[in-house]
């Protein structure tokens, strides 16, 4: 029952998941971890859908510490973040709103449980068996807010024998990570398990302030997680995490003008904006974000049948002080505060009858809050405070799957999902003392997102799939908007996909590939206005693409692995205002057949890695990960001033194991000293048009140490 049920705590409620590493042995063959995140069990390659895993070797050589480091091994992602959100594109579609109510387009799960805010999506990184990302629409599983794909982050479980270790790196900026963990039985019968982690993240800033010497862009990141696991009999267990993540720093967000030859707010009021990798504030900047969870995980195996019940809690909260001028000038400087509070409930069955199979469940999601931004130094001070004193979110549905496998070589999947979505918000714009303007919005939204696939296997290694599959995103509100605005429309998708899946040459490489066409209807994009940042429907956008995934390896050690995305996204019917560049009076502008944003027409992502015994007790390890990128645009204008040119980026580990307990790892990122932007952003009018730039890591290097008390746990 151990072995079982510490299997299944590790699955997602979607696509499969193929975690691919290096054999223990000659290196020859690619391994294959079967996984049930179909909620049956199913090889990787048997599921019809766009998928990339990577195991926690991996995760350890190739360097991954935060969210944004996902993008460099999974190509057609694109991962940039402002303060404390995390901004993530998935096939061209994501959200780079900073609205406490508005929704992301790629959904973000920890342990089963689905972050709703992103910034949520912060300290979360550590101590992982497996990170899942699937492209596409999940609509019929994974339901709300995933219409371009999902990341998963499946932590490691309690084990059933006593296991200890840790991590340290040293390395530039002062970089000290440090991560340790216990784990095993708690009672001799090893019914009763438990695993405890707790890490800590420091480094000096990357961007220097020249006004006040103080070095921006740092890091101070403490927290842990606790899982007790308990077995209540043959066929009932309880899983029970606690985790606790605390992060604070200190911003670092470069400026420049928006109009070649204009002056911003701070420039009039006598600032200067420093050119390169460099800031000029005179305000305190900082950020904060704190959160915490509780995730019951509840399972009960009927042999045939497995009834699953997940309930988590989830408290965000989120204090940025931010030198919005971006000068040393007497300008404006904002206070966001954020205190969000987050229910979710799944509870779903899987049945398993020899050629039939199928899934039936209903979810549940309260969310509730308050958020709000006091401008708490102004050139003239009037205390204006944008206030949300009441934030809502009510989500639920219900959803079902069924397959029937035909002539031992076909399969047929057909699914649905039911959603039901209502939001309510109250603002209030206030100058207290002199002013107070109430306004409260409430609306709801539904959807019907159903799936069909089809698989085929043309031998045991090879298989084709075709599937139409389709998404939604709820709808939302600009806040503070005089007049009001009505309320933004939900977005949904529709996902003709069909892919060929392949083992070949003595399972010695891995070929994947798919090729795609999506449709979207009432497609949200954020714009700057003079009121702030608008979120609008664009009328249509169609996105086609090809993605492809090969896995190598040889038996003599050498192994590569190539990723490698082609996307055409463009809107098909879009007219906006620009009004951030021509004023809030201008006309509209048509963008139709410009690229979306965030979206590179071609990203390329390889790996090659070499590993030799030396002795009988030391081995070496040593890997190069590459990752090259088209350009994107930052606006749906598709201009210069918010473009990230193509780039390339080059991370690189040379790891020394003595026997199965130590590791020593040299490590690099970012070796070329790439400067890369994340995010890019022009405010409104009334900040005299500043363009916002939010860069990647610099070239950074170090030393790390590893220890395992017991490998084989």
């Amino acid at each position: 029952m151990k072995k079982q049920h510490s299997y299944h705590r590790n699955l997602i409620t979607s696509a499969s998941v193929l975690a691919l590493f290096w054999s223990s042995g000659a290196f020859a063959q690619i391994d294959e971890i079967i996984v049930t995140a179909q909620k049956r069990e199913q090889r990787i390659q048997d599921i019809p859908a766009s998928v990339q895993a990577y195991d926690a070797e991996r995760l350890a050589i190739s360097q991954l510490s935060d969210i944004e480091d996902v993008q460099f091994l999974s190509p057609g992602l694109n991962i940039g973040s402002y303060l404390t959100t995390p901004l993530i594109t998935a096939r061209g579609i994501g959200n780079d709103s900073l609205s406490p109510i508005a929704d992301p387009g790629v959904a973000v799960h920890l342990d089963g449980v689905y972050l709703g805010r992103r910034a949520l999506q912060t300290g979360i990184f550590y101590d992982l068996e497996r990170l899942e990302v699937l492209k596409g629409p999940q609509g019929s599983l994974y339901g709300r807010n995933a219409t371009g794909g999902a990341v998963n982050l499946v932590p490691k479980s309690p084990t059933d024998e006593l296991d200890a270790g840790f991590t340290v790196r040293f390395g530039t900026f002062n970089e000290m990570d440090a991560e340790g963990f216990v784990s095993g039985p708690l009672n001799e019968s090893g019914a009763t398990r438990a695993r405890l982690v707790a890490y800590r993240n420091e480094h000096n800033g990357y961007t220097p302030n020249v006004f006040n010497g103080i070095d921006h862009d740092d890091q101070d990141a403490y927290g842990g997680r606790l899982k007790i696991a308990h077995d209540l009999g043959s066929a009932l267990s309880i899983e029970i995490t606690a985790d606790y993540n605390r992060e604070e720093s200190i911003p670092g967000v470069l400026s420049g003008r928006s109009t070649p030859g204009g002056v911003t707010l701070g420039e009039f009021l006598g600032g200067t904006i420093p050119s390169g990798r460099r800031v000029s504030y005179d305000a305190p900047t900082e950020a904060l974000v704190e959160s915490w969870g509780v995730n019951v995980l509840v399972e009960l195996d009927l042999n045939d049948i497995q009834v699953t019940s997940r309930s988590a809690f989830r408290d965000l909260t989120t204090d940025v002080l931010l030198d919005l001028d971006a000068t040393e000038a007497a300008g404006v400087t904002t206070d966001t505060r954020t205190d969000i509070k987050q229910y979710t409930q799944d509870l779903y069955a899987v049945g398993d009858h020899n050629r039939f199979s199928w899934i039936v469940g209903a979810s549940a999601l309260r969310e509730s809050g308050s958020s709000g931004v006091e401008f708490v130094n102004f050139a003239v001070p009037i205390g204006l405070e944008l206030l949300l004193p009441d934030i809502k979110t009510t989500s639920l549905a219900v959803f079902g799957e069924a397959s029937v496998r035909f002539l031992e070589k076909l399969e047929l999947t057909v699914g649905g999902r039911f959603s039901y979505d209502e939001k309510d918000v109250d603002e209030i714009f206030s100058i207290p003392g002199v002013l107070s303007i109430p306004n409260s919005q409430s609306d709801n939204w539904s959807s019907f997102t159903p799936r069909a696939s089809l698989v085929y296997d043309v031998t045991d290694d090879i298989s084709t799939y075709f599937t139409v599959g389709t998404g939604f995103k709820s709808g939302t509100f600009n806040t503070f908007q005089v007049p009001p605005t009505p309320p933004v429309e939900q977005e949904e998708v529709i996902n003709y996909e069909i892919g060929l899946k392949s083992v070949l040459f003595n399972q010695t490489t891995l070929l994947n590939i798919s090729a795609f066409y999506m449709d979207y209807t009432e497609l949200q994009v954020t714009q700057a206005t003079d009121t702030g940042a608008f979120i609008e429907n664009a009328a249509d956008a169609t996105i086609k693409g090809v993605e492809l995934d090969m896995v190598w390896r040889s038996e003599f050690g050498l192994g590569s692995d190539v990723g490698l995305s082609y996307l055409d996204a463009e809107y098909d019917d879009f007219f906006s205002r620009d009004v951030a560049l021509n004023g809030p009076l201008s006309a509209p502008v048509d963008v139709s057949g410009n690229q979306m944003t965030s979206v590179p027409t071609w990203s390329l992502n390889l790996g090659v890695q070499f590993q030799q015994p030396v002795t009988d007790l030391l081995s070496i390890l040593a890997r190069v990960d590459y990752h090259y990128q088209t350009e994107v645009f930052f606006r749906a204008f598709n201009d210069n001033l918010t473009r990230q040119p193509g780039y390339s980026w080059l991370n690189a580990t040379l790891n020394f194991d003595v026997g199965d307990q130590w590791r020593v790892q040299l490590f690099g990122k970012n070796l070329t000293d790439e400067f890369v932007t994340g995010h890019q952003f022009l405010s409104d009018a009334a900040l005299g048009n500043i363009r916002y730039v939010i860069p990647l890591q610099p070239q950074t290097y170090g030393i790390g140490v590893t220890f395992r008390f017991n490998p084989d746990a």
